[in-house]
């Protein structure tokens, strides 16, 4: 029994070490560590080039099955631009080719009722309520940048690893950079509340800032006048344990068996969300560095409608407890559709907090 189940460890070390990307349905299922545009190829002039026979023979697959999803009537499907090929072929599944097209045809129906409601320019009319408007806004960016500042300074961070991308699909890359988006808008509006301030590091960025999977992801989210230098977050490439000692840190893990105390240390989240596998990664990456493992009291409480929380929810529901060191109104900083009920009873909260 046990030799069984070392062959079958080893055999998903060996898949998730030695990932390559082929057309057929069986090796499809593989992860894969690059994803498109990328350096090389940014075009379907590239792809022409420089793409491997197999990875052309998946994009004629693709095509063919654009064409028999065109003609089912699922839905209205949008014509695709290189750049949304490109980024098409990116997702292993049908499933998620066909959720893909529904997001495309989403947005074009929504930037055509934009160029509907758009009326020919007038004369540009002077309306005193614009210039305090944008002075309002102004003075809030400003607040947000020097409370921010602050609370690097004052506050203990949130760290957030992002070493986990190439070990992650399309999909929940795609999952995790929008929770990472949500999150920036949470240290924005702390920045205004009077609680203190988010102080999040996103460290670990492998293999760099610019080539990281999560932070391009990210990127497409942010709006042109956001950049990722203006983000009320520190981006750094090294790994937490290079930031502070091990004595001093806290891993994250729903299948911890201990529950977290904000005195323990400073707490470390995983950024990652599995839908597709059942790996402890987390876990063992704790265990693999001597790094204590906690898992979050929520459950002492309440019961969750998810198995495993968001990283923004975890980042709210972290910094309400450190803040508070009250699992009630910790528990305020949850959104109510993931609460189901009450937790068991008989579970002593004291010991805990």
């Amino acid at each position: 029994m046990w030799s069984f189940r070392a062959m079958a460890r080893s055999l998903r070390i060996h898949r998730r070490t030695n990932r390559k990307f082929s057309s057929s349905s069986r090796l499809s299922m593989e992860r894969r560590g690059i994803y498109y545009p990328n350096e090389k190829i940014k075009s379907m002039d590239d792809f022409c080039k420089y793409a491997s026979p197999e990875e052309k023979a998946h994009l004629v697959m693709i095509q063919a099955e654009y064409v028999k999803i065109c003609k089912s009537n699922i839905a209205n499907m949008p014509e695709l631009t290189d750049q949304e090929w490109l980024i098409h072929m990116n997702y292993d599944s049908r499933k998620g080719r066909e959720k893909h097209l529904r997001l495309l045809q989403v947005k074009k129906d929504i930037q055509e009722t934009k160029k509907q409601k758009r009326q020919p320019q007038t004369e540009p009319q002077y309306n005193p309520s614009n210039f305090f408007q944008e002075l309002f806004w102004m003075s809030e960016k400003k607040i947000i940048q020097n409370r921010v500042a602050q609370a690097t300074m004052l506050e203990d961070p949130i760290l957030v690893d992002l070493g986990y991308a190439d070990m992650l699909y399309y999909n929940e890359i795609i999952d995790v950079a929008r929770h990472l988006f949500l999150s920036i808008g949470d240290i924005n509006r702390s920045a205004l509340h009077h609680t203190p301030t988010f102080n999040v590091i996103f460290c670990n960025v492998k293999p760099s800032v610019e080539e990281n999977e999560i932070l391009k992801t990210m990127r497409r989210l942010l709006t042109e006048d956001c950049s990722m230098s203006k983000l009320p977050v520190t981006l750094t490439e090294k790994s937490y344990l290079d930031l502070f000692p091990k004595r001093d840190l806290v891993y994250l893990s729903p299948d911890a068996e201990q529950y977290y105390h904000p005195a323990e240390g400073i707490p470390v989240i995983a950024g990652l969300i599995h839908k597709t596998t059942k790996d402890k990664l987390a876990l063992h990456k704790a265990y693999k560095e001597k790094i204590k493992v906690r898992r979050l009291p929520i459950d002492l409480i309440d019961k969750l409608t998810v198995p495993r929380l968001p990283i923004n929810h975890i980042i709210q529901y972290v910094a309400a407890l450190r803040f508070t060191r009250d699992l009630e109104i910790a528990r305020k900083a949850l959104p109510k559709r993931i609460i189901s009920g009450p937790a068991a009873k008989g579970k002593k909260i004291s010991k805990i907090l």
